[in-house]
């Protein structure tokens, strides 16, 4: 399982998946974009292949959420707030729209950059928020439903092709039984963590951004799409615009 976030520097046309408010909430529609999809088919998977590794399919692992010191309703709140992103040109700048200061610190610090107030808060999905215990120096919950944590299933073509023919069958056909499986298992295992961080700390507060403050968000991230089609490869166009148009056709 490797994160399509990192293997952005290799694949510059991954950093798609790190577009905010692209993405629907519905997660059908989700599921047949990210498996049975054309853009997959006509762009990723030989992109990965050109690159020595075999694609089998996407796989999300639920909302990124944001905790906070603060409560975060608006753009003009994040004014000046430290926020913790992954190394990143396309997360710092989708963060500098909302008028935050985007700061790449190393996974391992990011609890003693919370506590020790280097930071102000940070993205990840619950169960990592969970797991790593950073609802415990993190006041706030945001939810702003605006990028989804997605993960790619993949091996090595040479791992691959020295496997025998009913191992490589047995590999690519479990990748499709695993889709609906995984679609169902995220959705309760970020909902048994969330379940855990509120036991573990009844005081923290949820903030769930409604339409309206979403499309403030929306609107400044704008930004981050040209950051996009100016770093994302030599297919960034082609790839969103695919991708814009299965969405168009799912959600329809």
């Amino acid at each position: 399982m490797s994160s399509p976030g990192h293997l952005g520097k290799l694949i510059p046309e991954l950093q798609i998946f790190s577009l905010p408010f692209l993405f629907p909430d519905n997660s059908e529609q989700l599921k047949s974009i990210l498996t049975n999809g054309k853009t997959m088919q006509k762009f990723f998977k030989p992109m990965y292949s050109k690159k020595g590794l075999k694609l089998f399919t996407f796989y999300p692992e639920g909302w990124q959420v944001w905790t906070t010191n603060k409560p975060i309703n608006s753009p003009t709140d994040l004014q000046g707030f430290k926020m913790r992103v992954m190394t990143s040109p396309l997360l710092l700048a989708t963060f500098e729209s909302y008028s935050a200061t985007p700061i790449a610190l190393p996974y391992s610090d990011v609890y003693s950059g919370l506590q020790l107030k280097m930071i102000d808060g940070q993205v990840n999905p619950i169960f990592a928020i969970e797991e790593m215990s950073f609802y415990e120096v993190s006041d706030y919950l945001i939810h702003p439903k605006a990028t989804q944590f997605i993960t790619s299933f993949i091996t090595s073509q040479r791992f691959f092709q020295k496997l025998n023919p009913d191992y490589q069958s047995l590999v690519q056909k479990t990748a499709v039984e695993m889709q609906d499986y995984i679609f169902d298992l995220k959705a309760k295992v970020n909902a048994d963590r969330l379940k855990k961080i509120l036991q573990k700390k009844p005081g923290i507060k949820q903030i769930h951004l409604n339409d309206e403050q979403r499309k403030a968000f929306q609107t400044k991230a704008q930004k981050a799409y040209e950051v996009y089609l100016d770093i994302g490869g030599k297919q960034a166009a082609s790839v969103l615009n695919s991708i814009k148009s299965e969405i168009n056709r799912e959600t329809k």
